[in-house]
């Protein structure tokens, strides 16, 4: 039999699930009937259980799931107003910029939405994304003066996108503008306050120091690795680290945080007979959290150090914990304050790699016993790698549609590389300032970062280093995660084994077989973009039709990279941009012509007219572009044409 945790155990993995669903359920089905019903129905039943509690004490689990389900719904109900208060503009927005990457042509950035109050310039809790076509230096506070209209974050709904509006939708945000240069005014700099001046004036040293050590690769991925800023990542790099799963390094979370707290550990211990433990753990649990400061806040990281300030400072207390509830702990406060949380990715996948690891590191650590130390070490490494993928390759399957196949050895030269980049980056901030010492350091900080940069492009460039194709439900994701925790949790002699595993190779096998449809896939794709764009596949080779000069095909590819990780290929780009194309696929023949509407796409007898404007009727195999209003408009996501 499975045996279900007791709630008294685990309290907290009990109040979060309810918690996480009555999140859930605001956030899918809000209405204002339910938005009255929910508070009610919290009250009455903490009223009813305090009231009938003696003769209720066996309903405790109901009583109780039902008050945090709806509380669950209270509190998404409660962000969503502060948040995302409506407000109509007039056309022009004061804007309080909190973030700004600087790049060639548009640049983005996202800022709080301010208002003027007898004079005196407020912000509300109301953020957007900006994209500025500007040529001045905007900097985090600057205060702007911007005509703009508001426009609301959705998704293309290409295949294989990225969810746009839900990631921006979890950090608060549901609406963006664009201004070019002569559309705004610099107003103003809010003033910070001394605090946090001092961490951004720490954060701009330590950048400095990096930048006098390396340079390059090597800068953009040290300055990711050990401070968690990415602005530097190109698409190369970033390509590495994605194709190899070791992307999670680039985002600082646990691994980055439980590799300092022992560093910062052991250096205090030098210095036992002038600071007692009990007072290094609570220097280090302050460091840790001036460190998150100046990485951002993002989710991964203030989960990962409020977990390990938790369990540090229950040890120091002579509590017994339980790593399982305090990990749900975490996410129940985080949670109550931003539920949104619960759908970034990055919150998502952090959280359940943790979970692998308190429940599966122990099964497989024994699964090679050794007494050999130094094979004990590699292998200890490499369990607590396996034991966070277990859990995370469901999800990392369903959002990402791919699979790196040599994962965990590249795991294995990030967990080794990563304490040795993470060391040697404290240790060049501490003796920056003294000649030669910080020279070494710095030296062998570049040596690191480059060699395990080397050590991943190798693995990437592997025959197979990457399967794409996978397409499958979040239902599926769901079913996937508990089989595969129950093949692992479970002895291999027990039915629930026999029946988990059965029931997980059923599962993969359909995965595989909709990966085997994606891959002989035979259809004709038109994509909701600015410009036209049409994929023509036939099986594992595809053509690529696209209305732009050839200059602007950079832009076409980074359309097309989506597609591909859904419907994998050889890609040939054709411009059709003041031509027509013929294709022949078997014994069907396509073209696309040019006409007055814009672009007609024949296959054998059937014939799409796609237009570019509202001109001319549209009729019921028409097509039109995203920018035309109408019914038949791409602008609600791409058309995808089955051939024979």
């Amino acid at each position: 039999m499975i045996k279900f945790p007791s709630f008294h155990r685990f309290p907290f993995a009990f109040l979060s699930c309810f918690l996480m669903l009555g999140i859930i359920l605001n956030f899918f089905y809000a209405s204002k009937e339910l938005s009255i019903l929910f508070p009610i129905l919290a009250i009455s039943t903490a009223i009813i259980f305090i009231i009938l509690r003696k003769h209720l004490q066996r309903y405790f689990i109901i009583f109780t799931s039902i008050s945090f389900i709806c509380l669950g719904y209270i509190a998404l109900e409660n962000y969503n107003y502060i948040h995302f208060e409506e407000k109509k503009s007039d056309g022009v927005l004061i804007l309080r910029v909190d973030e700004y990457q600087k790049k060639e042509g548009w640049s983005k950035g996202v800022a709080q939405i301010c208002h003027l109050e007898d004079n005196k310039l407020k912000a509300s809790k109301k953020r957007v994304v900006f994209y500025a076509e500007t040529k001045q230096a905007i900097n985090k506070y600057d205060v702007l003066q911007v005509a703009t209209t508001l426009f609301p974050i959705e998704n293309k709904n290409n295949p294989g996108d990225f969810d746009l509006q839900l990631f921006w939708k979890s950090k608060g945000i549901k609406e963006m503008c664009f201004f070019q240069e002569a559309d705004f005014q610099f107003l103003d700099k809010v003033p910070n306050n001394t605090f946090y001046d001092f961490i951004t004036d720490l954060n701009v040293l330590f950048i400095s120091i990096l930048d006098t050590y390396l340079d390059g690769e090597e800068l953009a991925i040290g300055t990711a690795l050990i401070l968690g800023d990415k602005s530097l990542i190109d698409s190369e790099i970033r390509n590495a680290f994605t194709a190899t799963g070791a992307m999670h390094a680039l985002a600082v979370s646990g691994l980055h945080v439980g590799i300092m707290l022992p560093i910062f550990l052991g250096f205090f211990k030098l210095f036992g007979k002038y600071i007692k433990r009990k007072q290094a753990v609570i220097i280090v649990v302050g460091i840790l959290w001036i460190y998150a400061l100046m990485t951002g806040f993002s989710p991964s990281v203030i989960r990962a150090v409020f977990m390990f300030s938790v369990l540090a400072l229950a040890q120091i207390m002579g509590r017994n914990y339980n790593p399982i509830n305090t990990l749900f702990f975490t996410a129940f406060v985080l949670l109550i304050f931003q539920p949104l949380y619960l759908f970034d990715i990055g919150f998502q996948l952090s959280y359940i790699a943790m979970l692998g690891i308190f429940t599966f590191n122990k099964q497989v650590t024994n699964w090679v016993p050794t007494k050999n130390k130094i094979i004990k070490f590699f292998w200890e490494g490499t369990a607590v790698g396996l034991s966070a993928q277990f859990m995370t390759v469901p999800l990392s399957l369903y959002y990402f549609h791919q699979f790196p196949n040599y994962f965990a050895v590249a795991n294995l030269g990030i967990m080794l590389f990563s304490g040795v980049i993470l060391g040697g980056g404290i240790a060049l901030f501490a003796f920056s300032f003294v000649p030669i010492i910080n020279t070494v350091i710095g030296f062998g900080l570049f040596v690191s970062i480059y060699l395990m940069y080397q050590f991943l492009v190798w693995i990437e460039q592997l025959p197979g280093a990457v399967a794409y194709g996978f397409t499958f439900s979040f239902l599926t994701t769901c079913l996937l995660t508990y089989v595969l925790f129950l093949v692992v949790n479970q002895l291999p002699r027990t039915k629930i084994w026999k029946v988990s595993a059965a029931s997980f190779l059923l599962i993969l096998g359909l995965i595989v077989y909709q990966r085997y449809e994606n891959l002989q896939a035979k259809h004709i794709c038109i994509f909701n973009n600015n410009q036209l764009v049409i994929t023509v596949k036939n099986k594992s080779d595809i053509v690529c039709f696209y209305d732009t000069p050839v200059e602007k095909l950079d832009k076409v590819k980074f359309t097309v990279s989506s597609y591909l990780k859904n419907y994998p290929g050889e890609v040939k780009y054709v411009s059709i941009h003041k031509k027509n194309a013929n294709l022949k696929i078997d014994n069907q023949n396509v073209s696309i012509s040019k006409s007055n509407q814009g672009r007609i796409l024949e296959i054998d007898s059937m014939k799409y007219t796609i237009h570019y404007s509202n001109k001319n009727q549209i009729s019921k195999n028409d097509l039109a572009m995203p920018w035309v209003e109408n019914k038949k408009s791409l602008s609600s996501g791409s058309k995808i044409i089955e051939l024979k």
